[in-house]
């Protein structure tokens, strides 16, 4: 494990001596930080614009998927398959509810799919904590979320989330997940209570947006050396160690700095 961004406030500092330990919201991201599913969310996205175009286009529709939401992947492919984007928001919304028909089809044999290593032991051991709210900060659609996670019987662990469903910008959707969170947990959540999950740069630059925490994983496409320079709070190779991991989550909440 490999540290960054040390004059920031920090989710593993030392626990105080509270009576009981203080409420925290997680936000995990899907894709490359708890399962892989061996591209099928791509090329499902892509079967479906070809469709729309009424032509095979998908195999030259370059999408750079990493961090991006569903409704921006879904606004791409169909600029690139037909030349233009979606008419208006009820074209886009068809669009991925077709995308999501495909999705659930290809999940079915998909032999690339696979629940990345340390990350069953480490949601069951979150499950057992009091004052914890377990949720998703995701970029895909609610329904794509629940099949890519399904797939892993994965889904029970999470109560709530933000989607992209709720929204096409990162930062919006991680803060509709921590008011969600909120709501489930009955009470407010510090911002610097909030830790974001994820494998991505975007992951960190939305959850600095919303002054959340926020621990990278580099089992995605990005390196350890490429998430540290986006300066998160800390920076994991994987969620394989059970006690680190714990403790890069479960640290008091940040307090406030001084102006």
């Amino acid at each position: 494990m490999s540290d960054a961004g040390e004059d920031r406030p920090r989710p593993g500092s030392a626990a105080g001596p509270a009576a009981r330990p203080p409420t925290r919201l997680l936000l995990f991201d899907v894709d490359g930080t708890l399962v892989q599913c061996g591209g099928i969310g791509l090329r499902s996205l892509l079967r479906t614009a070809a469709r729309w175009a009424d032509r095979p286009v998908a195999e030259r529709l370059g999408l750079a998927a990493d961090g991006m939401t569903d409704p921006v992947l879904a606004a791409q492919a169909l600029q690139e398959a037909r030349g233009h984007g979606p008419a208006d928001q009820a074209e886009l919304q068809r669009f991925l509810a077709e995308y999501e028909a495909e999705l659930a089809a290809g999940l079915q044999g998909a032999h690339g799919y696979r629940v990345l290593p340390g990350v069953r032991p480490l949601l069951e051991a979150l499950s057992q904590r009091p004052g914890l709210g377990i949720g998703l900060g995701t970029g895909n659609t609610e329904r794509g979320a629940r099949l890519k996670l399904g797939r892993g019987e994965l889904h029970p662990f999470f109560t709530f989330g933000g989607y992209g469903s709720d929204s096409a910008d990162r930062a919006e959707l991680l803060a509709r997940g921590r008011q969600r969170g909120e709501q489930v947990l009955g009470e407010a959540v510090d911002p610097r209570a909030v830790v974001v999950v994820g494998d991505t740069v975007r992951d960190i630059a939305a959850a600095r947006a919303n002054g959340f925490c926020v621990v990278a994983v580099a089992t995605g496409s990005s390196s350890v050396q490429t998430l540290a320079a986006a300066a998160p709070d800390q920076v994991l190779e994987s969620l394989t160690d059970l006690g680190s991991s714990l403790a890069a989550l479960l640290g008091d909440p940040s307090p406030p700095q001084a102006n």
